[in-house]
């Protein structure tokens, strides 16, 4: 049996620590490729966290850009906002008379193409808001915009993405533009959140919306909140749905005669 001297521990260890430095750096190719490897793998690491953290936002935008609405209802079969399945006007009327519910709005986002003056065509975001109480537009210079879009075919247009839709860099206020066939007039500029579409995000009043978006492709979302209203906002009358098959309801109507 030997015993160790108590000296040389802390001497031994310092050893054990330049040969383990000596086989690390030995080598420098290796020891760059470890260094860089390591350093790699920690820049995928967090860029994977930050995309995946920015697609939860950009999937939650449209639904965090409406401030006023704590509940909203919807088809069941609707997973996400941009995904468009139509509801009733009986069902707008039906949240309205739950108890504890103090006000629910309609509101329409669906998925449209713009035609400029110029001849450029571009995919956007089409916005309906209540009539009355314009629940839904963003609250960035809220007051212009309640005041911009009150006209017949008025719209206002996300400004932060307008270079999508004019290349030129051009001033898009007091531009006409064609949705469905229908002239759209471009009366102010507000600025929303990024949506996981990437595309410009037009807002009209939720009458004008629906009366230019084809039935297929509307979204109606009713929201209902908990808290209550100003006194100055009345409930909108919403648009029947005859309104938006006037052929086949006079074709209806001479098979009846």
């Amino acid at each position: 049996m030997a015993s160790l001297n108590s000296q040389s521990g802390p001497q031994s260890f310092l050893g054990m620590i330049g040969i383990a430095l000596k086989m690390l750096m030995g080598d420098p190719v290796k020891y760059f490729g470890l260094v860089f490897g390591i350093g790699f793998s920690t820049l995928l690491m967090s860029q994977q966290a930050s995309i995946f953290v920015g697609l939860l936002t950009w999937g939650a935008n449209p639904v965090l850009d409406v401030r006023q609405a704590q509940i909203w209802v919807m088809d069941p079969r609707v997973k996400q906002p941009d995904q468009g399945q139509p509801i009733s006007d009986q069902s707008l009327y039906r949240v309205r008379s739950v108890d504890g519910v103090a006000w629910a709005v309609p509101y329409a986002r669906s998925a449209a193409t713009v035609k400029t003056m110029q001849g450029n065509i571009a995919a956007i975001t089409l916005v309906g808001v209540d009539n009355q109480s314009m629940v839904g537009l963003p609250e960035e210079n809220l007051a212009n915009s309640m005041a911009a879009i009150r006209g017949r075919n008025a719209a206002i247009l996300d400004g932060n993405k307008t270079n999508l839709i004019w290349a030129d860099g051009r001033d898009p206020v007091g531009e006409v533009v064609e949705i469905n066939d229908n002239r759209v007039v471009v009366t102010g500029l507000t600025s929303s959140l990024a949506n996981f579409s990437g595309l410009p995000t037009l807002y009209m009043k939720y009458s004008d919306a629906i009366a230019i978006t084809p039935p297929l492709m509307r979204l109606r979302l009713p929201r209902q909140s908990a808290t209550s209203s100003p006194s100055s906002w009345s409930r909108p009358s919403p648009v029947l749905n005859q309104r938006l098959w006037p052929n086949g309801l006079q074709r209806l109507q001479a098979s009846k005669r």
